[in-house]
């Protein structure tokens, strides 16, 4: 078949579709022909003319985020996508399938409401292609969206966890990466070393998007695919896109050691979790290339932690942290406030414990996006914040008037103090331009913190 596959991601700075990029290799692989509108370097006004003369039979349209995760922006995709669809309908017939993380947290609901013909939920390297091979009885593919002909109403099909025992390479052949090296705005590319999370942070939904149990790249194929981007002439910082780079400790150690003893050169960034974290692991992050990492710790509140279910202390950020100082690798504390229990004194044990640490570089958000299939959405239905799923397809944030009223206005006040902490707030992640680098990378990670990424 002839597949037209759209990136509809328009956020600035672009970001490199690694989703599609994969699941360009599965389609090739069963000899399809595979056309590509990427919305990161390309205009809307383009748009029309290609799918003319490509003529697609169908067209997979990839979601990342389904906002931006800013209470204070609110900045929604859904709508947009529905508008997206409406246009494409104007110059062609062919059935538009959705997928992409973003898709997959509420896909029934988006579908729906963007009047996209299918939907691809989770990973899409299998499923689509089974799709392909039976767009007129879709109900026979696990994990697909459709509308049932005589009921009338969207259905997901038989559920079932991605066959994908280990990550393939990924050849990286899709995407043109000279537009994206190009742009004035792009700041890294990215890598997928692992895929899934076995955290159980109450707010987050990748656990259930991307799956809870955790599938891994082979280390060689990491380096075959880095040696991949470089001779390509990536030559930005690479950020690796895994949940948390050190999901296994002992893999993100063997992807180091197998990258140095390559002895490909390359500078890339991740988020780590403090826990298992040693000395050893640092430094050979540092000696395979790695810049800096994130610790999306999102609180320093003993209280917060427990509320948060995060499997981590206080103390242990504080361990991670100054190895990080010991090693000369630049560590970045992301943090979240606003969940269940925030108060200002637990805001207050953030701020004196964050003066402690000192890290490198800081970013402090507030306000926690509601998410279906997370215990945060499960708590705001008991206390009546939401009445269904439904609800929170637009952003909905915990508790939102008591943040915006009472929380962020000492947040603001008491963050202002801490040397190198970036605090977001209204229309500042879009218009503040740090000098500081590490700051400036805290502004990056936002992104991909506070709403599922891809």
């Amino acid at each position: 078949m002839k597949v037209l596959l759209i990136n509809s991601n328009r956020m600035k700075p672009p970001v490199v579709p690694i989703g599609i990029e994969s699941l360009y290799d599965s389609l090739i692989a069963c000899k399809h022909e595979v056309g590509f509108f990427d919305f990161g370097v390309s205009s809307q006004s383009e748009l029309l003319d290609f799918v003319i003369k490509f003529n697609p039979d169908v067209i997979g349209i990839t979601l990342r985020n389904m906002c931006d995760g800013v209470m204070f922006d609110q900045i929604e995709f859904i709508t947009p996508l529905a508008e997206l669809i409406e246009t494409i309908r104007t110059v062609t017939k062919s059935k538009i399938v959705l997928g992409g993380s973003g898709f997959s947290v509420m896909p029934l609901e988006i579908v729906e409401a963007t009047k996209a013909d299918l939907g691809v939920v989770g990973a899409g390297e299998i499923t689509l292609v089974k799709l392909l091979e039976n767009l007129n009885a879709p109900y026979l593919v696990p994990n697909v969206v459709y509308k049932d002909p005589q009921m009338g109403k969207y259905k997901i099909s038989h559920e079932e966890r991605s066959s994908l025992k280990q990550l393939p390479l990924c050849s990286r052949s899709l995407v043109d990466h000279e537009k994206y090296c190009s742009s004035q705005q792009m700041n890294n590319f990215n890598i997928e070393t692992c895929r899934g999370c076995n955290l159980k942070c109450i707010f987050c939904p990748e656990p259930e998007v991307k799956g809870r149990q955790v599938i891994f790249k082979s280390p060689g194929l990491v380096v075959e695919e880095l040696t991949i981007l470089k001779n390509k002439g990536v030559d930005k910082e690479i950020f690796v896109v895994d949940s948390e780079f050190n999901l296994s400790n002992k893999h993100a150690y063997d992807v180091c050691k197998a990258i140095v003893e390559s002895g490909v050169k390359v500078s890339w960034s991740c988020t780590v979790t403090p826990q298992g974290i040693t000395a050893e692991l640092l430094r050979i992050m540092k000696l395979a290339g790695c810049t800096n990492f994130q610790l999306c710790i999102d609180s320093l509140s003993e209280t917060m932690l427990q509320n948060y279910e995060k499997q981590f202390t206080v103390s242990d950020v504080e361990r991670v942290t100054c190895l990080a100082k010991q090693e000369g690798l630049p560590c970045i504390h992301v943090i979240l406030l606003g969940g269940p229990g925030e108060t200002i004194d637990t805001i207050n044990e953030t701020h004196r414990n964050l003066e402690s640490l000192n890290p490198h570089a800081s970013a402090v958000s507030t306000g926690i996006r509601i998410y279906p299939q997370t215990k945060l959405f499960q708590m705001a239905m008991d206390e009546g914040e939401i009445k269904s799923a439904s609800n929170v397809l637009y952003p909905v944030y915990y508790q939102e008037s008591y943040v915006r009223k009472v929380l962020f206005p000492h947040v603001q006040k008491v963050f202002s103090s801490v040397e190198n902490c970036l605090v977001l707030s209204p229309n500042q992640l879009r218009a503040f331009v740090p000098q500081d680098t590490m700051i400036k990378k805290s502004v990056d990670i936002f992104d991909m913190h506070l709403g599922v990424s891809a």
